[in-house]
C-alpha cells in the first residue's frame, strides 16, 4: 500500500520499472507496424518512404497512447466499471471518444512536425481519411488500456492477499509460539505444579480442578493451533481455562468478571488476539499489585460492530513506557487483517489501572472458516 503524501522506494521502483515495460513495447509495436507497412507499400506501390519517417510516424501514435494512459486509469478510478452498469458504461464509451479525438489531433500535428507531413509517410491519402481511419483505434486503445490496467490490478491485488494471508499465518504462529511458551516456561509450570502439590492434600477437589483446567488449557491449544479465526465464544474458552489455573495461584487476590453480551460470542476474532493483553493484565495488573486485584473482560455487539475491553486494577503504565511485544504484535495483526476497520487503544484509566480497547467488524463464520460481513 502506498502511504499518501509520499511513495516509498520500491512503489517508485517498480513504478519506473513498469513505464520502462510500456515503452519498450510501444517502441517494439512501432517497429512491427512500419516494417510490416514499409512492405505493403514496396509491394503495392514500388516506391516505399523512408523507413526512419515510417517508424518515427508509428512511433508518435503509440507513445502517445501511452502518454495519455494515466488519464484513462484516472477517469477508471474515478468511476470504475466494477460493478458493471449502463451509466459507467456510456461515461466511459463518451470518455474515448473524447480519448481518441485528442489522440488523433495530437498525433497530426507531432507528424507534421517530425516528418513535415500529418498523413502517413508516402501514401496518398488526405488528413479527412486518415481521420476516418485511425479514430477507431483510438477508441479500441482507450479499452485495451483498461483491460490492461484491469488485469494488472487484478494480480497485484492477488499477489497482496496472498502476501498478507502468508504474513498472518507468520503472525499466528508466532503468537501460539508465545503461548506454548509461556506453558513451558519453568516459573509458570513450577507455581503451577507447586500450587497443585499444595492442594492435593488440603484441598482435593480444588487440585482436580486445576488439573482439569491445565488439560482444558493445553487442549485448546493444541485444537486452535492452525486456525486464523476462532469465535469469541472459543476464545473466551481458553483464556477461562487459562485465568483458572493463575487464580490457583494467586488465590484470593485475583478476581475475574466476564460480561459478555451473548451476541458477541458468535463474533468470528483473529485467534490469541485477547491472550497477550490478559497475560500483561496478569503480570502488571496482578503480580504487581498489593491486594485484591480484578481483571474484567466485557464484549458487546453494537451493530456491525464489536466492543471488547480488558480492563485491570493495577498501578497502570508508568508515562512514557514503550509499547511491549505483545501490544505491538497485535496492533499489527489488526492492521493487516481489518485494514483501516477497525480501532485498539491501550491507556491507563483515570479510576486506576489500564484498559485495552477494541472495536472491530461484527463478523460471523460463513460455514467454510472464513468471516463475512
Amino acid at each position: 500500500m502506498e502511504l499518501q503524501g509520499h511513495q516509498t522506494f520500491p512503489a517508485r521502483k517498480r513504478r519506473v520499472r513498469r513505464w520502462i515495460v510500456v515503452y519498450l513495447g510501444c517502441t517494439v509495436a512501432a517497429l512491427l507496424f512500419a516494417s510490416t507497412m514499409y512492405v505493403l507499400m514496396d509491394v503495392l506501390k514500388n516506391v516505399p518512404p523512408k523507413p526512419h519517417l515510417l517508424f518515427v510516424w508509428w512511433a508518435t501514435r503509440f507513445y502517445l497512447w501511452a502518454a495519455l494512459s494515466p488519464v484513462v486509469v484516472r477517469i477508471l478510478r474515478r468511476w470504475p466499471l466494477h460493478p458493471i452498469s449502463v451509466s459507467s458504461g456510456f461515461l466511459h464509451f463518451g470518455a474515448s471518444l473524447v480519448f481518441s479525438l485528442v489522440h488523433l489531433i495530437l498525433h497530426l500535428s507531432l507528424a507534421f512536425i517530425l516528418t513535415g507531413s500529418p498523413t502517413l509517410p508516402g501514401g496518398s491519402s488526405t488528413i479527412l481519411q486518415q481521420a476516418v481511419h485511425n479514430y477507431p483505434l483510438g477508441v479500441l486503445a482507450y479499452w485495451i488500456i483498461i483491460a490492461i490496467d484491469s488485469t494488472t490490478n487484478y494480480y497485484e491485488r492477488y499477489d497482496r492477499e496472498q502476501l498478507r494471508s502468508s504474513q498472518l499465518q507468520a503472525q499466528l504462529a508466532e503468537a501460539h509460539l508465545r503461548t506454548l511458551q509461556m506453558q513451558l516456561q519453568p516459573h509458570f509450570m513450577f507455581n503451577a505444579l507447586n500450587s497443585l502439590s499444595d492442594l492435593v492434600i488440603s484441598e482435593p477437589k480444588a487440585a482436580l480442578r486445576l488439573i482439569a483446567r491445565l488439560g482444558d488449557f493445553l487442549r485448546l491449544t493444541l485444537q486452535n493451533s492452525g486456525a486464523q479465526w476462532v469465535s469469541l465464544r472459543r476464545e473466551v474458552d481458553f483464556l477461562d481455562a487459562y485465568l483458572e489455573i493463575e487464580r490457583v495461584r494467586f488465590a484470593d487476590r485475583l478476581r475475574v468478571v466476564f460480561e459478555l453480551d451473548p451476541e458477541s460470542l458468535d463474533s468470528e476474532v483473529p485467534n490469541l488476539i485477547l491472550q497477550p493483553l490478559v497475560e500483561n493484565a496478569v503480570r502488571h495488573g496482578v503480580a504487581s499489585h498489593i491486594g485484591p486485584a480484578l481483571i474484567r473482560l466485557s464484549a458487546k455487539r453494537r451493530g456491525d460492530i464489536l466492543r471488547i475491553e480488558v480492563r485491570d486494577n493495577g498501578p497502570g503504565m508508568p508515562d512514557n513506557v514503550r509499547e511491549g511485544l505483545g501490544i505491538g504484535n497485535t496492533r499489527e495483526r489488526l492492521q493487516q487483517i481489518y485494514g483501516s476497520r477497525y480501532s485498539f487503544k491501550v491507556d491507563n484509566q483515570v479510576e486506576g489501572g489500564v484498559a485495552a480497547f477494541f472495536e472491530l467488524p461484527y463478523w460471523r463464520s460463513d460455514g467454510e472458516g472464513k468471516p463475512t460481513t
